[in-house]
């Protein structure tokens, strides 16, 4: 989920600090985003506008924080230029990239409400917290924080059966719940 705010300062100068060129307002951290650069070729980008990028798990939808820069990395010490490979911006959103980014909030609700009932029909141990989905909604992924071990398989087939797509399950520790929310 993406939060409104711009995020940690602490976090922001850390970022900022590595990236030279990039200023903290510059940056914005996320909650339950990841902090990425995105290479943008020739592409005229402005703060604001919606655009679908290539990251390691598929397609996502975002937004531009920045206008395009030219950062020049050296690795520490050596003068050397990094062999960083930057994700790319693969297009500007669409109508329908934007339609489906409604498609996909009320996916996460009604996985999220399907879930909480079937968690409290087979008593599980476990507080679920976020429901997240890929933006081509082929897979689900539900955050929840549990005391040990959770059983939750016959919970997973009956989510795999009601929705027909990949499920992940992610326990995730009390201060992680922070980052995510």
């Amino acid at each position: 989920r993406y939060g409104h705010h711009t995020g940690d300062p602490l976090l922001k100068a850390a970022i900022a600090e590595e990236y030279p060129g990039l200023g903290e307002s510059d940056i914005l951290v996320t909650s339950g985003g990841s902090e990425a650069i995105f290479a943008v070729s020739s592409a005229l980008l402005k703060p604001g506008d919606h655009v679908i990028v290539e990251t390691e798990h598929g397609m996502a939808f975002g937004t531009v924080v920045t206008p395009p820069l030219l950062i020049e990395e050296k690795l520490s010490g050596t003068g050397e230029e990094s062999s960083r490979i930057y994700k790319k911006i693969f297009r500007l959103a669409t109508e329908k990239d934007f339609e489906q980014l409604e498609k996909n909030h009320a996916l996460e609700q009604n996985a999220y409400d399907f879930c909480m009932e079937r968690i409290r029909e087979f008593s599980l141990e476990m507080r679920l917290f976020a429901v997240e989905s890929n933006f081509e909604a082929s897979k689900l992924i539900f955050f929840f924080i549990a005391e040990g071990r959770v059983d939750f398989r016959q919970l997973v087939k009956e989510l795999v059966q009601e929705f027909c797509i990949r499920i992940e399950m992610r326990q995730v520790g009390i201060r992680n719940q922070a980052k995510i929310c």
